[in-house]
């Protein structure tokens, strides 16, 4: 016994399977536009720490303040820190839709404090708000 030819799909089955696939899509889509949006209110959100660290830095600075400069820096990087998590997760969930793959994390790495070492131009010292700080960067590229 031979088996039965396999059954043809009714037009009705295959509206059913096209409208399906249609709204399947447009939910994809719907869910990356909002991944992108969010994906850009923690850049923004990034940014505004490092900005606002800035301002606070150079008052600190100006005061030759350094231990209220790296106290305020841990404070601020593990504000940035949590924000830049929610950014990845974000990115690789965009990424698991078939959006863009993230093309590069970068982590910052600060030694036991930050090393300030004052520039020299022509041989004159400027003043302490012009001291430079160093941290050492690292760029992992997935």
């Amino acid at each position: 016994m031979s088996a039965a030819p396999p059954k043809e799909k009714s037009m009705m089955d295959k509206l059913s399977e096209g409208i399906s696939s249609a709204f399947n899509t447009a939910g994809t889509e719907a869910n990356k536009a909002k991944l992108q949006t969010e994906i850009a209110m923690k850049q923004h959100q990034i940014k505004g720490i490092k900005q606002e660290f800035g301002v606070a830095a150079w008052d600190l600075m100006a005061r030759d303040d350094t231990a209220g400069l790296q106290a305020l820096f841990k404070q601020r990087q593990a504000t940035a820190q949590n924000v830049i998590g929610d950014l990845g997760k974000l990115q690789r969930q965009l990424a698991d839709l078939g959006g863009p793959k993230p093309t590069h994390v970068v982590s910052v790495t600060v030694p036991a404090g930050p090393t300030l070492c004052r520039n020299q131009f022509l041989g004159a010292s400027l003043h302490p708000t012009h001291w430079l700080i160093s941290t050492q960067l690292s760029t992992e590229y997935q």
